[in-house]
C-alpha cells in the first residue's frame, strides 16, 4: 500500500492507544524476565493510521516544530493542506 497513493484507513485514537499500549506492555514483560521479540523501529502515518518501518520514511513535514512521517506522498499532501486536523493540535 505504501507509496502508491492507495491509503485508505482513517486514524483513530483507537489505533493509537492499541500501538502505545503493545509498546508499554512489551516493556513491562521484558523488565519481569519475559523475552520478547524485538519489533522493528516503526513510525505511524496520522493520516491513514498506518504503521510503517522507520527505514522506508520517505515522507516528512514539520508542523510546530514536531516532525510527522508519512507512508505515501499522498498522506503527506492530505496532511500539508490541514495539519491542525491531523496532528491534534
Amino acid at each position: 500500500m505504501a507509496g502508491n497513493g492507495a491509503c485508505c484507513l482513517k486514524s483513530t485514537p483507537h489505533k493509537i492507544e492499541k500501538i502505545t499500549m503493545r509498546k508499554k506492555i512489551n516493556s513491562i514483560l521484558k523488565k519481569v524476565g519475559f523475552h520478547v521479540e524485538e519489533e522493528p523501529d516503526t513510525l505511524f502515518d496520522v493520516v491513514c493510521g498506518m504503521e510503517f518501518p522507520a527505514a522506508n520514511a520517505k515522507h516528512q513535514s514539520v508542523h510546530k516544530g514536531d516532525a510527522y512521517y508519512f507512508c505515501s506522498e499522498s498522506c503527506k499532501t492530505h496532511f500539508d493542506s490541514d495539519p491542525e486536523k491531523y496532528a491534534g493540535t
